[in-house]
């Protein structure tokens, strides 16, 4: 499997530098206009407690940057939180809620430091970076919340998955880490990372390995899960999930069902490492797991993000990346139902695989945050819960 940290890198740095050669060579001026964002990447987008979006994402020096929505109504602007102390960013950002509404975000290096930061009060300002641990390096990360309101990561170290969570629900609580392991001693955690909560409250963990081939290499990737007993409690063993294709895994992501059943989404290369296809399997009602649907397309870049929420009526919306830089988004027809075909969303082009996140804001509807070649936010919203989408406009300050 190739190295996921220098895929990250990789992903994190051509969308931008790509454009801003060409603009230059055209004598085109890329100097950022003072009403802009720094040039981005990474964006994600949180919820604050009463209910206004906040979206995050990477200047090229690892300094995290914010914009949020204004209780009078449009946004703040960009201001720069804090930077990175050590090492170069590679997983994250990823933001999650505190039990009592405070958001966390949370950022990987490719040493294998894992950083987080957090808001002092709900609604409120930010702390700065904190280092919760350090591995040999990180190949993937995710963050969930368990059932009492713990925020609990899954991080994989190059060969075994680690679970760093609260050990409590109370704001300046400690944490604490366990090693989860890997399938066999034989198949190494190396690859992206995924998970959500059960219906019933109990976290499951998706993750992405191989078995070692050679002393030079892996073989096939393949997905293994493994999930808590109980809330909050013990982890079975790890179990294998189907393929969809015989070829590398891209990205891993997990969606949960208005009935509460999980959806386990991953990105498949076709024949070209660049482009790929959507794969999906479900948990049945009568338990265990579907085998993998592809919904194809053939035209979704492997080295972009996929954002996937759900509407205020429950129906899973994913969105992804094309290589002609094109966003498109798929939905479910009906709640715990069917899926769409693929449709362009907006009317622009040019966005990059640096970055791409959704959010659903107070009244219910869904709004997305790209990212364009010249590293600039971009976002499109619904005008209407569950119903049409606005046309892209730049994510500025007003």
């Amino acid at each position: 499997m190739p190295d996921k940290s220098l895929r990250r890198l990789m992903k994190r740095f051509m969308g931008l530098s790509v454009v801003a050669v060409m603009l230059t060579a055209l004598g085109v001026s890329t100097a950022i206009p003072a009403s802009a964002a720094p040039a981005l990447w990474g964006t994600v987008v949180g919820t604050n407690e009463d209910g206004r979006l906040e979206v995050f994402a990477f200047g090229l020096d690892d300094t995290l940057y914010a914009n949020f929505q204004l209780p009078s109504g449009g946004w703040n602007g960009w201001q720069a939180r804090a930077r990175i102390p050590d090492g170069v960013v590679t997983q994250g950002p990823i933001v999650r809620s505190n039990k009592d509404g405070r958001m966390e975000v949370f950022a990987g290096t490719a040493d294998g430091r894992l950083y987080h930061m957090w808001q002092l009060a709900a609604n409120g300002g930010w702390s700065g970076w904190a280092q919760l641990g350090k591995w040999n390096l990180m190949t993937g990360l995710s963050v969930t919340t368990n059932k009492d309101g713990r925020i609990e990561v899954l991080l994989s170290d190059g060969a075994d998955l680690w679970s760093v969570f609260q050990t409590s629900a109370t704001p300046g609580t400690s944490w604490s880490s366990l090693n989860l392991g890997r399938p066999t001693t034989t198949f190494l955690i190396n690859g992206p990372v995924a998970s959500a909560q059960n219906d019933g409250g109990r976290l499951e963990a998706f993750a992405v390995g191989c078995g070692i081939a050679s002393p030079y290499g892996c073989g096939i990737p393949a997905i293994y899960h493994k999930w808590q007993l109980a809330p909050g409690g013990a982890w079975s063993g790890w179990a294998p999930m189907e393929h969809c294709n015989e070829t590398t895994l891209a990205t891993i992501a997990a969606a949960k069902n208005e009935d509460g059943r999980l959806e386990l989404v991953a990105i498949m290369p076709t024949n070209n490492v660049y482009r790929g296809d959507f794969c999906h399997m479900w948990q049945l009602s009568t338990g265990g797991w579907s085998g993998f649907d592809n919904r194809g397309n053939g035209e979704i870049d492997t080295t972009a993000p996929v954002a996937i929420a759900n509407n205020d009526d429950g129906r899973i919306e994913a969105f992804t990346v094309r290589v002609d830089g094109v966003i498109q988004h798929m939905w479910q027809t009906a709640k715990n139902g069917g899926w769409s075909g693929w449709d362009r969303l907006g009317t622009f082009t040019g966005f990059t695989r640096s970055g791409l996140g959704v959010g659903r804001n107070k009244d219910g509807r869904l709004e997305v945050v790209a990212t364009r070649g010249d590293g600039q936010p971009y976002h499109i919203w619904q005008t209407a819960k569950n119903g049409g989408w606005s046309d892209w406009a730049p994510l500025e300050a007003g």
